[in-house]
């Protein structure tokens, strides 16, 4: 049985003490919202994919993994099993977002969006398992940062 092993970031930033996601518009295979996500490489661990297909899907640096969130595991209907290993991951939102243009345009858009309309937006289930779970610890580390007197950043 072929399986394909992956990553997929959950991309957050606070902005104006609120936590916002970043999603992707995917036009490659299928239309619909998504995390930035990708294969691991033959020579790299799963933290250097998750990095490296961050940058190359938005050219955004990681600012920090936050943590692993569980696992994603489907399969597709041609029988190809997939198993992703997925993160929550800090970028900063003030930076520009390029989508990436070369081989292919996976995605055409972007939108760094508050909880419930990321929610909306996704069209996978299991990324909106995923945000869910990831929202929770979000929410637990944006209180912290209150209860210390830091604010989030603003713009």
């Amino acid at each position: 049985m072929d399986v394909r092993r992956g990553v997929k970031g959950v991309v957050f930033d606070i902005r104006n003490g609120e936590p916002i996601y970043l999603l992707l518009h995917r036009v490659l295979n299928w239309r619909g919202w998504e995390f930035p996500k990708g294969g691991v490489e033959e020579d790299e661990d799963h933290i250097e994919a998750l990095k490296r297909e961050i940058k190359e899907e938005t050219g955004l640096e990681v600012n920090e993994i936050i943590t692993e969130l569980p696992k994603s595991e489907w399969k597709a209907e041609g029988g190809t099993s997939y198993s992703y290993k997925q993160y929550l991951v800090r970028a900063d939102s003030s930076q520009a977002v390029v989508l990436q243009r070369e081989p292919v345009v996976e995605h055409d858009a972007y939108r760094w969006v508050k909880y419930e309309e990321a929610m909306k937006l996704l069209t996978w289930e299991n990324d909106k398992q995923a945000l869910k779970f990831a929202h929770g610890i979000v929410k637990k580390l944006a209180e912290k940062r209150d209860k210390n007197g830091s604010e989030g950043k603003e713009s």
